[in-house]
């Protein structure tokens, strides 16, 4: 895949001097999976249920009425 950043060029022009592309390190394709960045699964990062009884169930603060 060409790099998004040179097109393909390997070179850009920073302060009118042509230098190797920052992007690609001058080589003027990039992996396609370069860039990416994990992404966690939504249901490792919900928090567990409570533990126990409903509130209100029988059994949970009406002892003894």
């Amino acid at each position: 895949m060409l790099c998004p950043y040179c097109h393909g060029t390997r070179w850009v022009t920073r302060n009118g001097l042509r230098v190797p592309c920052p992007e690609c390190a001058g080589v003027g394709e990039v992996h396609c999976c370069d860039g990416l960045q994990e992404q966690l699964d939504p249901g490792l990062n919900t928090p567990a249920p409570p533990s126990g009884p409903p509130p209100g169930s029988p059994g949970r603060g009406t002892e003894g009425s």
